[in-house]
Parts: C-alpha cells; structure tokens; sequence
C-alpha cells in the first residue's frame, strides 16, 4: 500500500478530496504532455506533481508524525544534485561513512541531517534551462514507462480473465487428457471389436482392404474425439507401485 492509499484511509473528507483531485489533475496533465509534447503541458504537470508530493509530505507527518527524511542515500544524491550541489554518488556515501552525514539505524536519513550536510557544499556556477528541460523530461519519461508497464500489466490480467490465455500447466493438462481419450478410446475399439474385425474378413488375407478400412474409419472417429473442443472428464488412479503401468486403470468420459 503506497503513501497515497494510506492517507485516504486516514484524511478527512476535504483532505481526501484534495488528494483526489491533485492526483488526478497530475494524471491528466501528463497524459496530455505524453500526446503533445508542449511546454506549457510539461509545466501543468510539474506544478500538479510538485503540489501533490507537498500534500502527501503534509498529511504524512500529521497522520504519521514523521519528520521529513530520505529512504536512503542514493535518494540524497539525486536530491542534492537536483538542489545544484556538485556532489558525486561516490563523495556522499564516502561522508556517510565517515559520520559526516547521519544515517539512522534503519538507514534512512532525517532532512535536517541533509540540510546540515549541505551547507559545507559547494553548488554549481548555475544550472542551465536545458539541464532543467532535460532533467523534466527524463523524470516525465520515467513516468510514463511506469505508468504503461502498469497498463500491460492490468491488461495481461484482464486478457487472462477473458481466457485469451492459459496457463502452461493448463494447456499441458488438456493435452494430457486428449492423448487419454485417444488411447482409451482406440483400446477400448480393439478390445470390444475384435469378435467383429475377425468376422469382417472372414479370416480371408485378400479381404485385408475391409479391415484397414474399418480400422481407419475407427481411427477417424477418435481423432475427431481428439481434437473435438469439448471437456472430457479424465479420471486416473493408480497403485502405490508407480513403476507397475499394468496395474493402471484409466477411465474416460465425454461430456458430450
């Protein structure tokens, strides 16, 4: 469960409200943005999400009492980098260890430990519109590829749902089951047929064409069987022994 879904748990009617629509009005805008590419959609979307995550920190550290802190150190770089400070990955994780930025026992580290740390940085002579462009642009990117990995990720479940696919052992029990219809089947022709496969050739070899083609007229009404689409029933059993396969018993039933 995200910060989101826990605070409208927890808010009031008017906070939930607000997360709401904030939330949506971010959503919106960057789907707009996404189509067009203007500049003016990019700024309605940094607005709204810098609007939304300060009323998620708000309504966090009043329902939560947490101060403001950061997951862990790599989070710190990309804060201070994006403050302008001319910090490296190496350098931050370096002072950390050193002691020189405070990291707490569950890792995190408390915003005033970063502000304290900051303030023995040096920032960049100045940062470009285009390092700004960019960096908006590579942070709406990120967005959207979450966003559409999500998107096939509920439309794969939906098709699942709608049956469009099967699972592999699904598909693998269903082949079983016809390989066992086909077998029973053709077992059950032979041993209930055999009186009549004698009696159609009379014992007579020249009379070998009337038994193939009894034999494939019963071939052809099994591979119909087979490939037919409607569920079979398969019932197996066997004995403890499970090298025996004569003591194998296999029924099968159609549905049809």
């Amino acid at each position: 469960m995200d910060k989101i879904e826990k605070l409208l748990e927890l808010g009031t009617e008017a906070e939930k409200t607000e997360l709401k629509v904030v939330h949506n009005a971010k959503v919106a805008n960057l789907k707009a943005y996404n189509e067009s590419k203007a500049a003016a959609d990019l700024r309605n979307y940094e607005a709204a999400d810098d609007k939304l995550n300060r009323i998620i920190e708000q309504l966090w550290a009043k329902y939560f009492h947490e101060d403001p802190s950061f997951e862990n150190t790599m989070e710190v770089v990309k804060h201070l980098q994006e403050q302008g400070y001319a910090v490296k990955k190496s350098k931050v994780y370096k002072d950390a260890k050193a002691g020189l930025l405070r990291v707490e026992e569950n890792g995190r580290i408390n915003e005033i430990s970063v502000r304290a740390y900051a303030s023995g940085l040096d920032k960049k002579a100045s940062i470009s519109v285009q390092d700004i462009e960019d960096r908006s642009v590579r942070k709406i990117e990120a967005e959207i590829k979450r966003l559409d990995t999500q998107n096939k990720a509920a439309q794969y479940e939906l098709d699942i749902k709608m049956g469009k696919y099967i699972l592999r052992s699904d598909f693998e029990m269903e082949v079983a089951a016809r390989a066992a219809v086909l077998d029973s089947g053709l077992r059950y022709f032979f041993q209930v047929k055999s009186g009549e496969l004698i009696d159609v050739v009379g014992g007579d070899r020249r009379r070998s064409g009337d038994l193939v083609d009894m034999l494939n007229a019963c071939l052809d009404s099994r591979m119909n069987d087979f490939a037919d689409c409607e569920r079979f029933q398969v019932i197996i059993t066997m004995n403890n022994e499970l090298n025996s396969m004569n003591n194998e018993q296999l029924t099968v039933n159609n549905d049809n």
